[in-house]
């Protein structure tokens, strides 16, 4: 019997939808680049949904620093964790955005 509802169509348009929203919510790209405590300077990717202590998230995955003794700061102002890419004004989408990482006692 058929219900006159073509079920692959319906799956695809959900999954359309579910990725679109899910763009939306992460934004545009942002490249940071992270001057870390030994002076080496480290190329990321994130979207401007991305909060600050996802990037924390990502360094001590990346480069084995430990997150919650991490700092990062950008024109000398100090990144908070709860804020997202996308709440500092000095994030600028598709520029270079230099972060100085540090390490907290």
């Amino acid at each position: 019997m058929s219900l006159g509802v073509d079920l692959e169509a319906t799956r695809q348009q959900y999954t359309d939808a579910k990725a679109e929203e899910l763009r939306q919510e992460e934004g545009d790209s942002v490249k940071l680049v992270l001057r870390l405590p030994d002076g080496v300077e480290a190329q990321h990717d994130f979207k401007l949904g991305h909060t600050v202590a996802y990037v924390k998230l990502e360094i001590e995955q990346k480069h084995g620093l430990p997150m919650a003794q991490l700092q990062l700061k950008m024109g000398g102002k100090v990144l908070i964790d709860p804020f997202s890419l996308a709440d500092i004004a000095a994030i600028t989408p598709g520029g270079v955005n230099l972060v100085d990482v540090t390490l907290s006692a």
